[in-house]
């Protein structure tokens, strides 16, 4: 299901995006950890999950970091 949040990301140049969600949600998502921990450890790892997983950009098909396969080079 795509959130709203993710509509707004998805309006962002790839990497951008990522980054965004890298600097943003990645914290955010901390805090609301610990905010949320003291109604229980499952609670606040249910909201911080939500958090982090409603700002993951969409997929545009565009590669992926690290997808490339390594080279074998002898």
């Amino acid at each position: 299901m795509k959130t709203s949040i993710q509509t707004i990301f998805a309006k962002l140049p790839g990497q951008l995006a990522w980054t965004t969600h890298n600097v943003i949600s990645h914290p955010l998502m901390e805090i609301t950890y610990w905010a949320a921990r003291p109604f229980g450890l499952q609670r606040a790892r249910a909201i911080s999950t939500w958090v982090h997983d409603c700002t993951i950009p969409i997929d545009r098909g565009e590669e992926k970091l690290g997808s490339r396969e390594p080279s074998r080079e002898s």
